[in-house]
């Protein structure tokens, strides 16, 4: 997105001035994590909220129609975009190259001259590089799960410990499709409960034939508050964005102790937000029990509603919210809630943080310790964004007049 901005608003110019911008990306292809999604990953809004300013992904009317695919997506980064770019004659692209710091033995004093080393992923040599201006486009990079064990992503890691003897029965969410989702005798074992985990679970309900429910596990350690879909719809978005500001600003007007978890602040969040637009923005799988975690995750209400009929979740009347019966019903996907996976041992039993108890999976799906074999964990839980120390935008050290080069 920097590059295309950069060097479309330079090239517009009455005068384009003499620029070359060099982007360096340790993946042959431009498209980020996108590269790593799983086949059936979405947009989590629709596309007009979404890709680089110059070229939308598809047509407003039909942003609003469905979610852009992983595989559009990978297409619009990687074909339509880089080729408008290179297009322009200024921009270079080195796939599978890397960023490697100073060049010399001047440490961030070389970087302020403008000199710094490059490398091809998986080489030692390295080729010193001269510019004018250095951006780190890399602080708001994320992780998914199919990273994790890669020795190009050393900074994406497990969330939870695996013995050696299973660790091949543990698999990123990419790995359900055909013969691994299809087979009848399989069980699963959903880890997380982000978007990701939202999305494996809709895709073994969804997949021919279907996963029968009873054949899920999953566990969600602190469940997550799930925005509605269509508040960013075209025709909602801008009222949802004003409300979103003004709630903002009511909460920084509150005064939080260190007890207070992400999940709390994000329902004042919300219930700042629904007092504004008269509808809550929000919504949770078991209402009742209120999540300790909210990560921008957005859902429609349709797949919403398809994951409490699969745990058998039901509308309790008197209470008026959706609920999980007791005991719940009996072929329905079982949710372990509220504890975090800590390790899974060679005897298939699930560690959880707390009082330390393990969950055996095959007494959970009635199977004998020799067919466990049987069961995939389907791992969801990459970290995403990262919690990173805040930077200034433009660091002296780096680049002591790039805004004034840049022009942003």
């Amino acid at each position: 997105k920097f590059v295309d901005r950069a060097a479309l608003t330079a090239f517009r110019a009455p005068s384009p001035p003499k620029t070359r911008i060099l982007l360096i990306d340790k993946r042959a292809r431009a498209g980020g994590h996108w590269n790593d999604a799983y086949d059936f990953c979405t947009l989590h809004q629709p596309a007009t909220m979404y890709g680089a300013s110059s070229l939308r992904i598809v047509s407003d009317e039909e942003a609003a129609r469905r979610l852009v695919s992983a595989a559009e997506v990978r297409e619009y980064f990687g074909t339509r975009v880089m080729d408008k770019l290179l297009g322009t004659g200024a921009v270079e692209f080195w796939g599978g190259w890397e960023f490697r710091g100073s060049a010399l033995r001047g440490g961030d004093e070389d970087l302020r001259r403008g000199t710094f080393a490059v490398g091809r992923v998986g080489e030692e040599g390295t080729r010193s590089v001269r510019a004018k201006v250095f951006v780190d486009a890399r602080y708001s990079e994320n992780t998914v799960p199919a990273m994790v064990g890669r020795d190009l992503f050393p900074e994406a890691e497990r969330t939870f410990g695996v013995a050696p003897e299973i660790s091949e029965q543990v698999r990123p969410p990419n790995a359900l499709v055909g013969e691994n989702v299809a087979k009848p005798d399989r069980f699963f074992v959903v880890v997380g409960a982000g978007k990701t985990g939202i999305d494996a679970v809709l895709q073994l309900l969804r997949s021919s034939p279907p996963v029968p429910p009873e054949n899920i596990l999953w566990i969600d350690p602190s469940g997550s508050w799930l925005i509605d879909r269509r508040a960013f719809y075209p025709s909602n978005v801008l009222k949802f964005v004003r409300s979103m500001v003004g709630a903002s600003r009511e909460m920084n007007l509150r005064e939080f102790d260190e007890r207070s978890d992400a999940g709390n602040k994000a329902y004042l969040w919300f219930s700042s937000l629904s007092k504004q637009t008269g509808v809550h923005p929000a919504h949770r799988i078991d209402e009742s029990t209120r999540p300790k975690a909210f990560r921008c995750a957005s859902v429609s209400v349709e797949e919403i509603d398809e994951i409490r009929r699969a745990a058998g979740i039901r509308y309790d009347e008197t209470e008026g919210l959706w609920k999980t019966p007791a005991p719940p019903p009996e072929k329905s996907m079982h949710i372990l809630r509220g504890r975090r996976l800590r390790r899974i041992d060679e005897s298939h039993l699930l560690h959880l943080a707390g009082d330390g108890a393990a969950f055996s999976v095959p007494l959970h799906f009635g199977i004998s310790a020799r067919d466990a074999d049987r069961v995939v964990y389907v791992d969801c839980t990459a970290r995403g964004l990262r919690r990173r120390p805040p930077v200034p935008i433009w660091s002296a050290a780096l680049a002591p007049d790039a805004a004034r080069r840049v022009g942003l």
